[in-house]
């Protein structure tokens, strides 16, 4: 069994709690993209496993840089 720790899931009586922690590319809108992961993860799970998902938490815990940008720092 391979335990993945950037996705945590809390089963509640009723339904169950996600948190998924994420990197974000440099000059993404943060908010955008986490509205995003929240809709589409919350519509996939519940739509493949008929569970209910209460909530959806991405947390942005890096910034990724393009190699490019990178070099002319």
């Amino acid at each position: 069994k391979k335990e993945l720790k950037n996705i945590k899931i809390k089963n509640l009586s009723d339904s169950i709690e996600i948190e998924i922690m994420v990197i974000a590319k440099y000059g993404c809108k943060v908010s955008s993209v986490g509205e995003k992961l929240q809709e589409r993860i919350k519509n996939d799970i519940q739509s493949m496993t008929g569970i209910r998902v209460s909530k959806v938490s991405v947390v942005f815990t890096d910034i990724a840089f393009d190699k490019a940008e990178e070099k002319t720092e």
